[in-house]
């Protein structure tokens, strides 16, 4: 884009490379702050990581702990046990279906098999055991459970 004119050519030309290294600086900001984003991204991943692996660890304890104090009030016949803290009991529990290590998927009814790959329909089954139904290798138990409030 030529005016003619030589000054005028100049302060063109002036114009258009001081637009130029202006674009150069910002793409520099750019790049400074997309790394900065990218440290900050890799720093949570690491972090979610170490609190996933720590959430687990609590919840495992956690699964012992009443697992031992289910065990040890079992052992000691006590329904109840009330402090100032809270009160523990003994519940009966929910209605869980147990499959025997002689059980065979093979003679179950096909409404109670989930496919494409054979497994028990345990919902169904369950439901069908408590109706009276008899199948070889199942059974429905009640395990006891532990309420703390």
């Amino acid at each position: 884009m030529m005016s003619g004119d030589p000054d005028e050519d100049v302060a063109i030309n002036d114009t258009l490379e001081s637009i130029d290294a202006a674009i150069d600086v910002k793409v520099d900001g750019y790049i400074k702050v997309d790394r900065c984003l990218k440290a900050d991204e890799d720093a949570l991943t690491a972090e979610i990581t170490r609190l996933t692996a720590r959430k687990k660890s609590v919840a495992n304890n956690r699964k012992s702990l009443r697992q031992a104090l289910l065990t040890m009030m079992t052992q000691t016949n006590k329904k109840r046990i009330k402090t100032p803290l809270a009160t523990v009991s003994l519940t009966a529990g929910r209605e869980s279906l147990q499959l025997k290590p002689d059980f065979n998927i093979n003679k179950l009814p096909g409404k109670y098999v989930n496919h494409p790959e054979p497994t028990p329909n345990k919902r169904e089954l369950l439901q069908a055991v408590q109706n009276g139904e008899k199948f070889e290798g199942v059974e429905a138990v009640r395990t006891p459970g532990l309420s703390i409030r």
